[in-house]
């Protein structure tokens, strides 16, 4: 009992010597010791960099951070950029884009859709359909494809038509409407449809199937007349029918994810890219694919990557600013996901050991 007394009045002891001459200076005061004698707590002298005795250093005053980029109030505000270098890029008008390696890593996402609805007369599609997707690891990528069934064939047997997708983590592709003869579709019938992606070897990712009602040409203005219309209140600017469909459809589901079967192997990190404080209306692009940005003039998009270096060409279009591009190196190193693994593999020998 009394060594543990003893031990812990050891860094009381210092504190208080610490804490003394602080006080001291903040009236104005600091003695230096005279020579001969042991420091004691009146030999210590502090500023505004520390404290020392006898020159040699006690305590060191830590520097407050730079200033972050401010972000707005909405949601998760990310993190603050770093201070400079590849990982980091100002624009022209003050505003921010950065990229940061990510610790948390999170399960991938793909995401496929098409508009809801489809306009068919005398036995055919009055128009093409576009299907937008989205994903966060088309590093892991080769290909994607969407495959279309008629309402009734619910073990997606025969295929109706197959459309090939861009492989990035963003894209759209046009499928022209072209039906077999057999199809015998009407209108009221649902067609279904469902992503794969593919990976290296035989691996693939599916997403859960979705459906497109088929209807009356006029029924399918009227619908695309409520979706024009309230998509122009959002964004307050005039759009066509089917410009204000697309963005609807590609804005629903970024960042969202409809996987049911989820078999691609993934390793490294995830890799986050931020911009803040961009001019209104900006279009952002990167490694030229275009990525949504909020009505706070912010944007984040993220990819889980491979361990290796890798370059995202980030460009910022604004409507009364020129195009600004900007590239941002990160070198992803992957040991978060080996600490994690590291972290796993001890807990596992721990409870084995106390089994």
């Amino acid at each position: 009992m009394t060594m543990t007394k003893t031990i812990l009045s050891r860094p009381l002891m210092l504190l208080a010597v610490l804490l003394q001459p602080l006080a001291a200076l903040a009236g104005g005061q600091a003695d230096v010791p005279p020579a001969g004698r042991p420091a004691t707590s009146d030999d210590v002298q502090c500023d505004a960099q520390g404290c020392s005795s006898e020159g040699i250093p006690l305590l060191q005053g830590l520097q407050p951070p730079a200033e972050a980029p401010r972000i707005a109030q909405s949601g998760v505000a990310p993190p603050p950029p770093p201070g400079g270098g590849a990982f980091m890029a100002e624009l022209e008008n003050g505003a921010v884009v950065w990229a940061t390696e990510d610790p948390t890593m999170v399960p991938p996402a793909l995401s496929v859709q098409s508009a809801s609805m489809a306009a068919y007369e005398n036995g055919r599609l009055e128009r093409p359909l576009r299907f937008h997707t989205y994903n966060n690891y088309a590093s892991f990528i080769r290909r994607i494809e969407v495959k279309l069934y008629r309402g009734t064939d619910i073990d997606l047997v025969t295929p109706l038509a197959t459309i090939e997708l861009p492989v990035g983590y963003v894209g759209d592709a046009e499928w022209d409407g072209a039906l077999p003869e057999w199809a015998n579709l009407r209108v009221g019938d649902e067609v279904l449809y469902v992503a794969r992606a593919f990976g290296d070897g035989d691996a693939f990712d599916e997403t859960q199937v979705q459906r497109i009602q088929l209807v009356t040409p006029a029924d399918f203005q009227r619908g695309l007349e409520v979706t024009r219309n309230t998509v122009q209140k959002t964004l307050g600017q005039a759009l066509g029918g089917e410009q204000a469909q697309d963005l609807q459809v590609s804005n629903s589901i970024y960042g969202q994810s409809t996987l049911r079967l989820q078999n691609i192997p993934i390793h490294g990190s995830r890799v986050r890219i931020y911009g803040n404080g961009l001019t209104r209306d900006s279009r952002v692009t990167i490694n030229g694919q275009t990525f949504p940005v909020d009505q706070e003039q912010k944007f984040a998009a993220e990819f889980l990557e491979p361990v290796g270096t890798h370059r995202y060409e980030v460009t910022v279009d604004g409507r009364d600013t020129p195009t600004q591009s900007r590239q941002l190196q990160v070198d992803v190193s992957g040991r978060y996901a080996f600490l994690v693994a590291l972290a796993d593999d001890r807990l596992a020998q721990q409870r084995q050991r106390q089994s």
